[in-house]
This record gives C-alpha cells, structure tokens and sequence, in this order.
C-alpha cells in the first residue's frame, strides 16, 4: 500500500510543480543565466525593494538580494535594484511623472527630493536592458 501512495504522489507533485511553473514570468525563474530574479510576483502595486511607497515600473523586476536599508539617525539609507528590458528614456519619464504624485520633487535628471531625503536613480543601458539602482539618503 505504501508504494500505491508513493507512486500515486509524485504525478500530482510533477502536475503541482507544472503549475507553479506556469505562473512565474519566464524572466523571473530562478537558475536563468543573466535574468533577474522577482523577490516577489509582479502585480499591479509592485514597489521596489527596500521601498515602502516606490512603484516598480511595469517592465522592470526587482533584482533578488540588492535591497539593503540602514536607520541611522540622521534618516534612512535605502539601495536596491530593479531590471528588465526597456529604455532609459522610458525610466526617466515613467518616474519624472509617478513620483510628483507622491510628493516627490524632481530637481535633476534622476534626483528627487521629499522632506528630509533624496532620492537617486542610476541607469546603466547596455542596447535594450535596462539596470536601475535607487538610492535614498538623508538631506
């Protein structure tokens, strides 16, 4: 009887496994050389990593383990990162117009400010994949 229920576990196991398979983004599967892994599934209220209220752009992914946050007593330091394939330009503006609403102001190509903190993106393009790095600092 055991070896009925042990043989009887492994195709629902294999069918469960197809099925979890399934619904993770190609890109997002662990073990792909060179792709960025999600930390967690896209939805329509993806935030960066680390970040509390920083939308993720629709195309980019969270890199899994570059978010790092520090409290030190001048303000928070946050950093993480985010991939995909897209444009800079398409960054730039993506967030140029997001942020403002979320009380950001934009005083530079990249940098914003709210109350006491800035906000960094740094993009490195190489042909369509596009890296951005977010780091917020105290003022």
């Amino acid at each position: 009887m055991r070896w009925f229920l042990s043989a009887l576990a492994c195709p629902l196991l294999a069918l469960a496994v197809a099925i979890v398979l399934q619904a993770i983004p190609a890109g997002a599967r662990p073990g792909q050389a060179g792709e960025p892994v999600n930390e967690a599934p896209p939805d329509v209220t993806s935030f960066v990593a680390g970040f509390e209220a920083l939308p993720l752009m629709p195309g980019l992914q969270n890199v899994a383990g570059s978010g790092v946050v520090f409290d030190t007593p001048t303000g928070r330091i946050v950093e993480s990162t985010a991939a995909g394939i897209t444009t800079p330009e398409a960054i730039e503006i993506f967030y140029a117009q997001s942020l403002p609403q979320l009380g950001w102001e934009r005083f530079s190509e990249t940098k914003y400010r709210r109350e006491n903190e800035i906000l960094n993106l740094e993009i490195v393009s190489d042909a369509d994949h596009v890296v951005v790095h977010f780091f917020l600092s105290p003022k």
